[in-house]
């Protein structure tokens, strides 16, 4: 393990005596409002005749058709996305990443025929575009093809020196050849650039064990453990996903997107009505957003409740006794004069907890 590896235990509930904040509390931060877009759908009644014409595709909408279909390859919805990449070639015959995203597919579904007859049309529109090289590269180390492979992999390599993921593939190679040095050379380029990649170390173990060198296989065995996702996460998680469906159905690669019940969609209006977004900051008030939280910390401060007991949003809330009802002016909350005891200073907190009684 390298000396900045951090072994300390880590707490979930109570907030240690000894935080550095002035206000001993978890924070709740907001989510800030990037863009605002609204959509008006029309609806008509059950049963009535809707026209619904096939989509089309044209070289304005292509790359909409391209990105939406890389939104499905990222799903594993390789029907879906090949559609999509159909379209994208069909409205701009002449964009290359259409064919590249093709041969993406083809070679999830193991068609390497495909692949390659894609790739060698977007290398025909484009002959320098690296991801091109990349993919075919892929298509030769499946067939065993290691000298064409490399070949792809490093005409790659030399537009993106730095891109960890074909030196990788560079390393692989070189290791399925017996080619241990030259690999191990490749893959201290990958750590060089990301010191935690995972098949770097993976790779490494293996070659170093290709070498006989047991003792270097064995400490990169430990950093593959130690960088690797942890095994026991989903059972960790079983018990909360079995208790929350929506939640689980979330997680899953391809999943129905449904509306919420309405009773909480009903519960969520009356709260925002009351007491308005508390998590949320739109376009333009980040300021106040800011001005208001140091306000709330001095308030909190002064009131008597630093860092020497735990205070989480709702109960520091209720200490400097809150009007839940009261509107939200961050720009005018009131202060405690420096050395009064402040008790009732007015602070509205947006990271109020909602549905707390």
């Amino acid at each position: 393990m390298g000396v900045h590896y951090d072994d300390r235990r880590w707490v979930y509930d109570e907030v240690p005596e000894d935080v550095s904040a002035e206000v001993r509390e978890v924070p709740s931060l907001p989510i800030v409002v990037m863009s605002v877009a609204k959509a008006t759908l029309a609806v008509v009644d059950t049963g009535v005749e809707v026209d619904n014409p096939e989509a089309k595709a044209t070289p304005k909408n292509a790359l909409r058709w391209n990105d939406y279909g890389i939104g499905l390859l990222l799903q594993s919805d390789l029907q879906g996305a090949k559609r999509a990449f159909q379209l994208t070639t069909q409205g701009d015959p002449m964009y290359a990443d259409g064919y590249v995203n093709l041969a993406r597919v083809a070679l999830q579904e193991g068609i390497l025929a495909d692949a390659e007859a894609n790739l060698r049309e977007a290398l025909t529109l484009a002959p320098d575009l690296a991801k091109s090289h990349y993919f075919l590269g892929l298509v030769h180390k499946e067939r065993g093809e290691y000298e064409d492979a490399l070949a792809s992999f490093r005409t790659a390599a030399d537009q993106y020196p730095k891109d960890r993921v074909v030196r990788n593939d560079i390393a692989r190679v070189l290791f399925l050849q017996r080619e241990y040095e030259a690999a191990v050379a490749e893959l201290q380029h990958v750590l060089a650039i990301d010191p935690e990649d995972l098949m770097a170390h993976y790779n490494l173990m293996l070659c170093y064990k290709g070498l006989g060198r047991m003792d270097e296989a064995e400490a990169e065995r430990h950093l593959y453990e130690r960088f690797k996702a942890d095994e026991d996460a989903n059972a960790i998680l079983g018990p909360f996903l079995r208790d929350n469906p929506e939640d689980n159905r979330m997680r899953q690669s391809i999943h129905e997107q449904r509306s919420a019940p309405a009773d909480v969609i009903e519960r969520e209006v009356s709260i925002r009505a009351e007491h308005g977004d508390p998590h949320t900051v739109m376009p333009g008030k980040g300021a106040e957003y800011a001005k208001w939280a140091i306000e709330r910390g001095r308030a909190l401060v002064g009131a008597g409740h630093g860092a020497n007991r735990h205070l989480g949003p709702v109960e520091a809330e209720r200490i400097v006794n809150v009007d839940p009802s009261a509107p939200r002016t961050p720009a005018t909350t009131t202060l405690p004069a420096a050395g009064q005891a402040a008790t009732t200073a007015a602070v509205d907190d947006p990271t109020r907890e909602r549905g707390t009684e």
